[in-house]
């Protein structure tokens, strides 16, 4: 099977240990894509050979199962949580498995982005389940004087439902002279079938009898090439049955009481399962008939009672009805290891955990009240002191009148069943890379804290988030940012207190539930401690990193009452610390709150905007100097939301940034400014040309190319016309990928200008650089240097500086007239400012434009 990138994702990220554990308890690691339903699993196993998909899996899986199964996978895809369900899945006709699904569904604000989970064969465990219920049900049906036909009619369904349909169960007893088989048993073969058969004569008897001497030797895979099965199935042939199992029933002194046979539709003989099945529910069988043909004899009784639950791998007991042992038996004795002596009386309640005793003398005070079957789970004590996971099952014998005369039952060790499941639950609610316990973990853990302690006392709710951590992952792989997150745990756990939890909540974000006991005060502090042991040196790889990461912390009951908002509100706070820098931590406060609601709330508004019409773009003019004739224009984006009015840039570019809408509203705004200015030009008959910001997403986009000739064309534009600005920030991140996609867009002939230069990191050697043809130098360049005896001379070294790079210079920012008479006197080539002209709609720009064209 071909390894897919999801596939061979889950592989790698797993610990050789957990692989070990997985592949020793036939559990089997799964994820669902999303997206495409694609379902990929982490290792090889042959019933799910061919299921890609998890169509394919429903398809799979048995009609009265489907349903349930596609709910709860909708439900996955539409809550974060954790998901348990069993199911049968059809391989073939003759080979349907059960399986147990652990799931669970991980995500943010409503979408789920991870669906993964364990799967495992729980076929033996659910048949054990089966059998050993029907075993039970049998027992107490014995024991409370059901007919006998009632009860092997039961066991009857019992191995057909093991054999999902595939079989006809019957049981024929031998009559008091041994001359005779009588049918006993047959609820799903038709009666007249049933009385056909019913009655066989003494010599057939005696065939049947002599043939049959084991299981193995009893099978008849094909009863028309067999005397014996032609016998026994001539009357069964119209009911498509092929096939004949038959199994002795033997007492418990090996005589013979009857036989069981099994018809089956195919021509085969009996899996490895069914025969399981089939010899402990004939054992089972065989002692219930042996119970009720012998009821004069107590203790032989007593001993196929024995024997019949020694079948289903349990301890029996017996007690007074006032549940004072009278007659333990030997196997409950030995794995104890008490004597007679010791579990006289209640003495045998020494053999339960300390802290189970309280429910089982709870379940004795109702078996003194209550004349009915009762079970609960008990740990009991072995011989050698270790305790086991027990299954307590109570059954009550009554007398003729129908009082309680005594109790009997049994000890079913489950203790493989417990540890498996908390195997499960562990997996379920712990972090497969560190260990720590995982969001649905931390979500269980809060909320029972929080119902649990008294509101005058405080409780730390702390988010850490590393910072710059992307950069580990990008330089030196996942593999080294996986090693330093375990790291990272490690550190956490030994800084907190005895009884303070930290969880991972998924990438690089981590929580701790720290106990205030004296409120901020020691919260503070075990903040302190914390940033200063994040940002001790971490050796990854060969190389020593220097990690740090920001803290929000949030304080109950104050800041939240309840878990999902004590861990939004340390959400907040924490990025507010990594927006003031990072490497520090800050507490919750309302006002962070209201901003935050602010933000979201703009964002949301944001959404749609472009589609709503919503954006306008205004134009700054740029005149020539000296002459101060019209050059161009800068389109300016403006969003004219209906409830805030005109809302300028720099309270909306910077969440289209981050909400991936910058791209979508670029290309807008490169369109509509091409056709705006073109069409102004065309009807001036002077050609303006239009500059047009760029984000450093934009720069870096594979159709930017495209998408500016598309938008030339569109307008009947000149590409030379065209100025796209760039900030610092936009082509120095990246600086070999930036070099690139400028020198492709200077293949269509339009200009680059840098913007804002002089407020970031780039200096003239990135002018050298970069294919750039225009500098706009930033106002904090200009504005102060005009009352300043230097002023001059200092710009007119940047503008001969820039000349000599054959570069084009713009000033910004001109807001009085003695500011533009020195760019005049510097040779600075173009201005623009307030002192020039505000940004105009179009319709105000045409105005403008034909009045400047007048004066010019």
């Amino acid at each position: 099977m071909p390894f897919s990138a999801a596939r061979t994702r889950l592989l790698a990220d797993l610990p050789e240990r957990f692989r070990f554990t997985l592949g020793k308890s036939d559990v089997y690691e799964w994820e669902l894509d999303t997206d495409t339903g694609a379902l990929t699993f982490a290792s090889d196993s042959e019933i799910f050979e061919g299921i890609r998909s998890i169509q394919e899996f429903f398809e799979a899986l048995h009609p009265d199962d489907r349903p349930a199964a596609e709910r709860i996978t909708e439900s996955m895809l539409l809550k974060a949580d954790c998901y348990r369900y069993e199911c049968r899945l059809v391989i073939s006709p003759s080979d349907v498995r059960w399986i147990s699904v652990n799931a669970f569904s991980q995500g943010e604000d409503g979408q789920i982005e991870h669906v993964y989970g364990f799967t495992q064969d729980a076929t033996a465990r659910k048949h054990a389940e089966v059998v050993a219920h029907g075993q039970r049900r049998a027992l107490e049906l014995a024991m409370s004087g059901a007919p006998l036909k009632e009860v092997l009619n039961l066991l009857c369904h019992l191995v057909e439902e093991q054999s999902g349909g595939g079989l006809m169960a019957s049981v024929m007893l031998l009559d008091a002279d041994q001359a005779h088989l009588k049918m006993c048993a047959a609820p799903s073969i038709p009666s007249e079938y049933s009385q056909s058969i019913d009655g066989l004569a003494a010599g057939a008897c005696t065939t049947l009898c002599d043939n049959l001497t084991l299981l193995a030797s009893s099978i008849i895979t094909d009863t028309t090439q067999d005397e014996l099965g032609k016998q026994l199935t001539r009357f069964m042939m119209p009911l498509g049955m092929q096939a004949c199992w038959l199994v002795l029933l033997l007492s418990t002194k090996g005589c013979i009481q009857g036989v069981m046979p099994l018809y089956c539709r195919e021509k085969r003989g009996p899996t490895e399962q069914e025969c399981e099945s089939i010899e402990l529910v004939a054992n089972t069988a065989s002692l219930i008939i042996e119970r009720y043909r012998e009821t004069e004899e107590r203790s032989r009784a007593e001993l196929r009672f024995r024997s019949l639950v020694n079948a289903t791998n349990a301890l029996i007991w017996t007690t007074s009805s006032e549940a004072e042992i009278f007659n333990p038996v030997p196997e409950w004795t030995n794995f104890t290891g008490f004597s007679r002596e010791q579990v006289e009386g209640m003495g045998w309640l020494d053999a339960i955990h300390p802290d189970d005793r309280a429910s089982m003398l709870t379940l004795i005070a109702r078996m003194r009240q209550e004349a009915v079957p009762l079970q609960n789970e008990v740990r009991l004590r072995r011989a050698d002191g270790e305790f086991r996971h027990m299954m307590f099952h109570a059954v009550p014998i009554l007398d003729a009148s129908g009082a309680v005369k005594e109790w009997a039952g049994s000890y079913t060790d489950i203790t493989e069943r417990i540890e498996s499941e908390q195997r499960l639950h562990h997996m379920a609610t712990h972090d497969g890379l560190t260990g720590l316990p995982n969001r649905a973990y931390l979500n269980e853990h809060l909320e029972a804290l929080l119902s649990f302690t008294p509101s005058d006392t405080s409780i730390a709710v702390m988010l850490i988030d590393l910072d710059r951590f992307k950069h580990v992952n990008d330089s030196l792989g996942h593999g080294s940012g996986d090693e330093m997150l375990c790291q990272i745990a490690k550190r956490l756990q030994a800084a907190l207190p005895t009884g303070d939890l930290v969880a991972r909540l998924g990438g690089d974000e981590f929580v701790v539930i720290a106990h205030a006991q004296r409120g901020k005060i020691s919260v503070e502090s075990m903040a302190k401690k914390l940033v200063e042991t994040l940002t001790l040196p971490v050796d990854v790889s060969d190389y020593q990193l220097f990690p740090s990461a920001s803290i929000g912390i949030c304080m109950y009951p104050e800041d939240g009452q309840s878990k999902d908002v004590l861990i939004q509100n340390a959400d907040i706070a924490m990025y507010k610390a990594k927006g003031d820098g990072g490497n520090r931590y800050g507490f919750f406060s309302e006002e962070m709150s209201i901003a935050m609601k602010k933000r979201m709330a703009l964002e949301i508004a944001l959404r749609g905007a472009l589609d709503r019409g919503e954006f306008v773009l205004h134009y700054q003019p740029r005149i020539g100097l000296p002459s101060e004739k019209l050059m161009g224009v800068e389109a300016l984006v403006r969003w004219n939301n209906p409830e805030r009015g005109l809302v300028p840039p720099s309270d909306f570019i910077s969440i289209a940034e981050e909400t991936g809408l910058i791209d979508e509203l670029g290309i807008w705004v490169l369109r509509q400014a091409c056709l705006d200015i073109q069409g102004l030009s065309n009807r001036l008959g002077y050609q303006l040309s239009v500059s047009v910001n760029l984000s450093p997403k934009q720069l870096l986009s594979p159709n930017l190319v495209a998408q500016v000739q598309h938008a030339l064309d569109q307008a009947g534009m000149q590409s030379k016309y065209l100025e796209l600005e760039l900030t610092e920030g936009a082509f120095i991140h990246d600086m070999q990928a930036s070099t690139l996609a400028m020198q492709q867009l200077k293949t269509l002939g339009v200009r680059l200008a840098v913007d804002d230069f002089g407020t970031g990191h780039a200096g003239i050697s990135y002018l050298q650089r970069f294919p750039i043809d225009v500098v706009k130098l930033d106002r904090t360049f200009i504005t102060p240097n005009t009352s300043e005896p230097h002023g001059r001379g200092f710009m007119k070294a940047l503008s001969d500086m820039t000349h000599a790079l054959g570069l084009h210079v713009v000033a910004e920012g001109v807001e009085d007239k003695a500011t533009l008479d020195l760019l005049c006197q510097t040779q600075c080539d173009e201005a623009q400012g307030y002192f020039i002209a505000r940004p105009l709609p179009l319709s105000m720009l045409v105005t403008y434009v034909e009045k400047k064209w007048v004066t010019v």
